[in-house]
Order: structure tokens, then sequence, then C-alpha cells
């Protein structure tokens, strides 16, 4: 594979967690973030999918008691693709027709996933204890790699790498986190696990090909979120000093964060 080589001008600045959030949205205390693409942030809060655009604008709600599990979005299918609580199933959400329909059905439980161009990638089991890559245009398993304690798994930006969240568990909700590379095409492993936190569970978003960081991640611990250079190592840790907890986090357009916070349930919408 091919790597682009970084543009300068994608260079991203977080001065702005320096300052006040540029938008807060208050939500539900079960509200979070469960995918984002150029245009829009999905989330679920008070049993509606709610599509809202980087002013905080809602596009539309589908009303739906669902408790999910994960999502990415894919723009081979142009839709956002959702596992429900159990991962048992892959819904769909056409954004036009704003229909969602399910697409698949897995025998056990998909933990998260990922897709670039035609592939979707996913970790299966209560535990993440293996990686499953389908191909998109025909739902087709293409093949299967042992890797275990996955929590999260993301394509970069351009697809040439995978970052991989590996979950260590301490207790029964409490977990340390570390991070790897490895190759998409065979999983062969790229860069070996740097450690970076702990906490109940964890976010990870590919961030815009620049000179900077790759990764972004979001442990809910405290009110950090940590960024990861083309290497795999931690960088800087950063912290929203307008919140006390940072759950989970979305990039839309590759320069709107978007912070799913606890103390207070916010939104908080910075750009970058």
């Amino acid at each position: 594979m091919i790597s682009k080589a970084p543009n300068q001008s994608n260079k991203l600045n977080f001065d702005g967690f320096k300052e006040q959030p540029r938008l807060t949205i208050s939500i539900d205390q079960d509200g979070g973030i469960i995918a984002a693409n150029e245009k829009y942030l999905l989330c679920y809060s008070s049993n509606r999918f709610l599509l809202i655009d980087q002013q905080g604008n809602e596009q539309f709600s589908i009303s739906k008691k669902f408790h999910s599990q994960g999502g990415c979005w894919s723009s081979h299918l142009n839709q956002f693709l959702i596992s429900d609580g159990p991962g048992q199933h892959l819904y769909a959400l056409d954004i036009n027709t704003r229909q969602l329909q399910a697409v698949k059905k897995f025998t056990i439980g998909v933990r998260t996933c990922t897709c670039y161009g035609e592939t979707f990638l996913c970790s299966i089991g209560q535990r993440g204890e293996k990686i499953e890559k389908y191909n998109l245009s025909n739902w087709q398993l293409e093949g299967t790699f042992d890797i275990a304690e996955v929590s999260q798994i993301r394509f970069n930006n351009d697809g040439t790498r995978l970052g991989v969240i590996l979950d260590n568990p301490e207790d029964v909700v409490w977990s340390e986190f570390s991070f790897a590379l490895y190759n998409p095409q065979d999983m062969s492993l790229l860069q070996q696990s740097t450690c970076i936190d702990s906490g109940h569970f964890c976010c990870l978003i590919p961030l815009p090909l620049n000179e900077q960081f790759e990764y972004l991640v979001a442990i809910f611990s405290e009110n950090y979120i940590y960024l990861l250079d083309s290497n795999g190592q931690l960088k800087e840790r950063l912290v929203d000093s307008h919140a006390k907890q940072v759950i989970s986090a979305a990039l839309i357009n590759s320069k709107c964060l978007v912070l799913r916070t606890s103390k207070p349930d916010e939104f908080h919408f910075y750009d970058l």
C-alpha cells in the first residue's frame, strides 16, 4: 500500500480546548455518539436516532428503542452501519431515504466495527475474541483473525492501517487500554501496543492525514482526550476543562470535534 503524504493544510489546531466549546447541546443521560461522516453526527438519545449537523441543527430523527453497541460510516454504501446492544444484528441507516434496515445477522455479537471502501471489519465476542473481515458488496466473509481483547478498531484516514485498542480488564468495570497498529490486509502487527490509560470503556477515532497525529482516543474515566502519532505513540493528553468526564468522541468533516461529556451530560463542539 502507498500512503498519501500528509498535507500541511490539514494541520489540526487543538488550542480551542483552552476556550469554551463553540457549541454545547444538553442531552439525556442515556444519550451517546454512534458515528459521524463529512456532514453529520449520528447519535442516540431519548429512544431516538438523531442526525445533527456541525451547527447542532437536527436534520431528522427516527424513534426506536435501541441500545447501540457501536457503529461506523460507510462511504461505499453511503449509509451508517449500526450494531445493536447484543451485537448480533447489524443495521444500515440510509440518510437519504431515512430508513433503518437490518442487513446482517451474526452468530456471535459484534463488539466494534469499522469500514473503508468495500471492506468491513468487526471484532466479535463479548471480549473481542477475534476480528472478521467482510466484503460490503456481498457480505461475504473474507477472513478471520485471532486478535483477542479488542475493544475498538478504526481504519486510519487513508485505509492503509488499522488502529486497535486492546482491553486488559483490571476488574469487572475497569480496564487498562493500549493501542496497536495492524496491516488491514493480513492483520500483521505493524507497531507493538502502547499503554494509554485506564477507565470504564474507550472510543477511537481516526484524524485527517497531517504531520502531527493519526488517532484520537477518549477513555471514560476523567476529562482527557489522548493524541497518538503515526507510529502509534502517545504524544499529548488534553483536558476538556468544561466537564468532569469525557465518554466518547466523533469528528465531523475532519475539523469539527464533538465530545460526549458527563457531569454535565452534553455534546461539546470544537473547531480544530
